[in-house]
């Protein structure tokens, strides 16, 4: 018993899933792909799946610990904003917006996050800065 205990405890896990709830729905992701099930008025489910490929596996540089974490959560917003507007969309059942929109709003959710992005990291080299000198 003790050794199936250590080998299971020692085994790595190579499969995270997790998830979030939409509007009538739900979104669940993987390490490469996420997935949005939406009840439409109707009452049947519609499902969009896409593949999902994180900027740290693209760039070294983001796998730092303060950066990584930074580019995790940013991902993640822009999947869960995604998910949303898609079970919003399907929910409503209003058609989905035209590349012009999709572009323009894409640019804009950008604008927004590299200004957090900004905020966060000039927030942490401040407080880092105060812990060293007090």
């Amino acid at each position: 018993m003790k050794s199936f205990l250590r080998l299971l405890l020692s085994a790595p896990i190579d499969f995270a899933v997790g998830g979030q709830a939409v509007i009538e729905g739900v979104m669940m992701r993987s390490p490469n792909f996420y997935t949005v099930s939406v009840r439409n008025p109707e009452g049947k489910i519609e499902m969009k799946q896409e593949k999902f490929s994180s900027l740290t596996t693209r760039w070294r540089i983001l796998k730092l610990p303060l950066i990584r974490g930074m580019v995790h959560l940013v991902e993640s917003m822009m999947i869960g904003f995604r998910s949303l507007n898609y079970s919003n969309a399907v929910f409503l059942g209003t058609p989905e917006q035209s590349e012009g929109a999709k572009k323009e709003r894409g640019l804009l959710l950008r604008m927004i996050f590299g200004f957090l992005w900004i905020l966060y990291v000039l927030g942490t080299l401040a407080f880092t800065i105060f812990l060293l000198k007090v």
